[in-house]
């Protein structure tokens, strides 16, 4: 075996060190060409093939989620006054509407720093998996990348053989009567912002777009999906949709930002506060039934008149939106 080196630029492709720790912290080392032997420098073994020491490959022991206290919750939904992302929100939609997203979402204000509020993720069994800690310009809405932290981390709580495993946020909202479509975006504040603007959908947010995978968006399989990606996602996250409908998913990625001329970091929430007139982001944002509907417009606009004198709605009672310009 003199000629096993050892890979460390491949660390991070192995999952679990053969004594079941997990291999997030990179201290599992595997040979070159070997998957289930290596050095731990976890727990200091070396794991030779054909050594005696460890020739079979174990299961991974899946540890149990953590979970936050939900008390903390209702302890950080108060002082909004202080909160600037939700007076940011008050500066361009109704206070009542705001109020209301403040409660759907259950959003915290935290003394970390002053203003700063707390995005929850609440999972469809109503417990409460993470808290995250973020600094917003109450004028520009714009978050400062470097105020970030976690509540966990704030507080020191320990995982004692737990797992942080987060979910969407807004997933509780899956729990929501007569559900019928979710859309996905990356960002919580986005999510927040467009279900203030289009209450056609629920509204989640993967919280990075590394999250917009099937351990992710696996409580929200059985529902239709559709997915706006931020401009430099756009693609990601249309290969991966294609993955995860062969094994039964419903999604399709909106590419409405694909052939807009704006920044890669762009995302719905920048379209619609701050439109460009050549954009003309809302009539591309439209349901597949207005899209049915404003087909049917253009070829009779007879249909519109219909619309206006009978106040005809879809299915689901929502409005049809025909672009009539």
């Amino acid at each position: 075996m003199d000629d096993l080196k050892l890979d460390s630029k491949g660390r991070r492709r192995v999952k679990y060190c053969p004594c079941n720790k997990s291999n997030r912290d990179g201290k599992f080392v595997p040979f070159i060409a070997h998957e289930a032997h290596g050095y731990c420098h976890s727990c200091g073994e070396s794991f030779l093939p054909n050594s005696g020491t460890l020739v079979e490959k174990h299961e991974p022991i899946e540890l149990p989620t953590f979970y936050h206290d939900r008390k903390l919750v209702s302890q950080s939904g108060r002082r909004f006054k202080e909160n600037n992302f939700v007076q940011f929100l008050n500066k361009h939609f109704p206070k009542e509407k705001v109020k209301e997203a403040v409660l759907r979402y259950l959003i915290g204000t935290s003394d970390a720093w002053q203003g700063a509020n707390v995005f929850w993720q609440i999972d469809d069994k109503e417990k409460v998996r993470h808290g995250k800690i973020m600094l917003y310009d109450r004028e520009t809405g714009k978050r400062s990348k470097r105020n970030f932290n976690t509540f966990r981390n704030l507080l020191e709580i320990p995982l004692n053989g737990t797992e942080l495993k987060q979910c969407l946020f807004g997933l509780h909202l899956k729990n929501t009567e007569g559900i019928k479509n979710i859309a996905i975006v990356e960002s919580e504040k986005t999510a927040v912002i467009m279900s203030l603007i289009y209450d056609d959908f629920i509204w989640m947010a993967t919280g990075g777009k590394q999250n917009f995978k099937y351990e992710t968006l696996k409580p929200i399989k059985e529902f239709g999906v559709v997915a706006f990606p931020d401009k430099d996602a756009i693609q990601e996250w249309k290969d991966k949709s294609r993955q995860l409908n062969k094994f039964g998913f419903n999604i399709r990625v909106d590419d409405c930002m694909e052939g807009m001329d704006v920044d890669a970091n762009t995302d719905l929430a920048d379209i619609f506060l701050f439109p460009r007139k050549e954009d003309n982001a809302v009539q591309q944002i439209l349901s597949k039934q207005d899209l049915v509907a404003n087909e049917l417009y253009k070829r009779n606009q007879t249909l519109g008149l219909l619309v206006e004198e009978f106040d005809l709605v879809h299915e689901n009672g929502q409005e049809i939106y025909l672009n009539v310009n």
